[in-house]
């Protein structure tokens, strides 16, 4: 944050410039594919910024399309924006209403208790709408990819994603009993940041030898993955524990509104 002023008695919080937000991307290129390199580096940062958000007990409340930005599209890094919703978990009663309805958590609708996990469940719906909008990966990682057939199949030699049905078919029973989804319904059994960033898409260990992955990981390419553009305080005391970057974010409990 550069700076915190009043104007007409509203409290405005002064931020960097940002490029623009997922949603205004996925307008300006009329929704065409995209390498799954996006996919991979916005899932990584924002599990990263979840992680964050989760050891100091806080929610944000409200993840969608356009409160995720681009800081530097040639670097692939991100942002995690508009805190104004946040509050800790514990300020969380059943029966609260927030998210709004396409990212809206089950245990929202249904009244369960709330926690952290509502906000896994909004990433997981950014995430599947982003695989759905940029399409299949590459065909050279899908050629090299081990479990390709448990999602995929070929028709006329070009592939494409299974269908529901093919899927449940092949899939049902390890599906149901696959408790690490970020899309799962009970959030007792929904995946954590942490374990997120230990799964196969993050760390893509299935797919390469340890030296490939060393390279790809560590040297800069368009597979590296670089660290969440985020950081949270509460009131007016920065947490030194988390990320340090670039740029950050803060959070604060008044919302910033354009004079």
């Amino acid at each position: 944050m550069y700076e915190c002023f009043s104007f007409q008695n509203v409290i405005c919080l002064v931020y960097e410039i940002l490029e623009e937000s997922l949603e205004d991307f996925l307008i300006k290129n009329e929704c065409k594919a995209t390498p799954l390199t996006y996919v991979r580096a916005l899932a990584q940062q924002m599990f990263q910024a979840l992680k964050a958000l989760k050891s100091i007990g806080v929610v944000h409340c409200d993840i969608k399309l356009d409160n995720i930005m681009f800081a530097d599209k040639k670097s692939l890094k991100f942002k995690l924006i508009d805190f104004g919703l946040a509050v800790e978990s514990k300020e969380l009663p059943i029966g609260t209403e927030i998210q709004v309805t396409r990212f809206r958590a089950p245990e929202v609708i249904l009244g369960l208790p709330l926690d952290e996990s509502v906000d896994m469940w909004a990433l997981g719906m950014v995430l599947a709408s982003m695989v759905h909008i940029f399409g299949l990966p590459e065909v050279d990682v899908l050629n090299r990819a081990k479990n390709k057939d448990t999602f995929f199949t070929r028709d006329n030699g070009d592939w494409r994603l299974c269908t529901p049905e093919e899927y449940t078919k092949s899939t049902g029973k390890e599906l149901r009993k696959k408790n690490h989804c970020i899309l799962e319904v009970n959030p007792q059994r929904r995946i954590t940041p942490s374990q997120a960033l230990e799964h196969d898409f993050i760390t893509m260990k299935h797919l390469f030898s340890f030296s490939e992955l060393n390279l790809i990981l560590c040297g800069g390419g368009a597979f590296s993955l670089p660290r969440p553009c985020v950081e949270v305080s509460l009131g007016n005391t920065l947490n030194p524990t988390l990320p340090l970057v670039d740029g950050w974010c803060q959070w604060s409990r008044h919302q910033c509104v354009n004079g």
